[in-house]
């Protein structure tokens, strides 16, 4: 019992290490040239954050500026994992660890957003239940309207 919980306690010490230090600590450095191009950086930083593909998927240049930096790409990852969720038919799949990645991070290349307003995600990392239980990898293909906010079409195949 006791191993148990020492076990989980440094799972538990991982993961807050992990997530409050993935971005190295934070310095403050006295050095006038050292601070001056922590400062430097810290402004490009900010200035970076701000796209305005962020908040518009309209204005993104290409699938890929629209995957790393849309909210609406967020939205589309989720309404992906909900209907293939609802289209499965036994059980829930089993979808890709913190450690592993995000579900649905492969997308296609090209315009297609800025076009017409359509995506298609991909996620080859799941895991689905076939009719005798057993668990199955499946690569999940999801096309994603951003324009209405809604699944157009999802296949899932083995």
């Amino acid at each position: 019992m006791k191993q148990m919980l020492f076990y989980i306690l440094g799972c538990c010490l991982i993961i807050w290490v992990y997530a409050h230090y993935q971005r190295g600590p934070v310095s403050r450095p006295t050095d006038p040239d050292i601070k001056g191009e922590h400062m430097q950086a810290a402004a490009n930083t900010e200035m970076s954050a701000e796209t305005p593909c962020k908040k518009d998927w309209q204005k993104c240049a290409d699938n890929s500026e629209f995957a790393e930096n849309s909210f609406a790409m967020i939205k589309g990852q989720s309404a992906c994992k909900i209907e293939t969720a609802n289209r499965v038919k036994y059980g829930e799949p089993k979808w890709p660890s913190f450690w592993t990645g995000i579900v649905f991070s492969r997308y296609t290349t090209g315009q297609s957003v800025k076009n017409s307003g359509k995506i298609t995600l991909v996620e080859s990392r799941a895991q689905v239940q076939n009719g005798f239980g057993a668990w199955v990898h499946v690569n999940i293909v999801c096309d994603y309207d951003v324009k209405n906010d809604r699944v157009l079409e999802l296949n899932i195949n083995e």
